[in-house]
């Protein structure tokens, strides 16, 4: 997983992750990478909402975390 405070972040992404603090983004599609998105912008300070068509209980772990870290799922 790539944290905020990676040097590749620091460096080259920290003022494109710095402008997501606050905004609503949608990440459509809950698999493995739809996931670390929804993370990464969930950590970055946006307000995320993330859809799939399987239910909850189908995405994993994963997606019970996120939803417990305050990003909003609609499956």
């Amino acid at each position: 997983m790539i944290a905020l405070e990676d040097p590749d972040v620091a460096t080259r992404g920290r003022a494109w992750l710095d402008s997501l603090a606050g905004r609503r983004v949608t990440v459509v599609g809950l698999a493995k990478s739809g996931i670390a998105a929804a993370r990464l912008l969930h950590e970055a300070g946006a307000v995320v909402t993330g859809t799939d068509v399987k239910p909850l209980e189908a995405l994993g772990r994963e997606a019970a975390r996120l939803r417990e870290a305050g990003g909003r799922l609609l499956t």
